[in-house]
């Protein structure tokens, strides 16, 4: 999986690769030298401590079958209309779902502590399905202690062969 995340004014990318994490946060705070450092529970720098914690909320959230149990957890849910993503027709849905009330692996009950903690008990979702049923994006933006999280998913050639690789070894840190 390879993601890439805009927390605030910060641009963090993710790469999980053979249950492997690797980061590559803004160079304030990347002390490193290397563009990408890798996240382990064992990490002394504590953003990459903190990364390696969530790497199974991650995998979960890799998965294309969380989304299902995300519309389930819908407090509401609206047809916004039919509109073009990645080339084919999808019809889009906004539905805020209740976090209190998501099931399964979606959100590890860790998870749902942090967000709770957080004051976050309802997260606004669109959601742009394609005809065969399958999500094609997925859009949220909520705020979170006075900072904007926006995570944005875009699924395309699905069924299609897809390779992602580790960062190369001399551009890693491991410390």
């Amino acid at each position: 999986m390879r993601l890439n995340e805009n927390v605030g004014p910060l641009n963090v990318a993710l790469l999980l690769v053979d249950g492997q994490l690797y980061v590559k946060l803004p160079s304030n705070l990347n002390k490193s030298g290397r563009p990408w450092e890798k996240a382990t529970a064992g990490s002394t720098n504590p953003v990459r401590k903190k990364f390696a914690s969530t790497m199974s909320s991650l995998e979960q959230s890799a998965s294309l079958n969380q989304d299902g149990s995300l519309a389930q957890a819908a407090s509401s849910l609206k047809t916004v209309g039919v509109e073009t993503v990645n080339g084919v027709a999808a019809t889009h849905y906004f539905l805020v779902v209740d976090v209190s009330k998501v099931a399964g692996p979606t959100f590890a009950q860790a998870g749902k502590a942090t967000l709770k903690q957080a004051g976050v008990t309802k997260i606004p979702l669109d959601v742009w399905v394609d005809r065969q049923g399958r999500p094609v994006r997925l859009s949220e933006t909520f705020t979170v202690k006075g900072q904007t999280l926006t995570t944005d998913f875009n699924i395309s050639a699905i069924n299609q062969p897809v390779t992602i690789a580790a960062a190369p070894a001399s551009q890693v840190s491991t410390r």
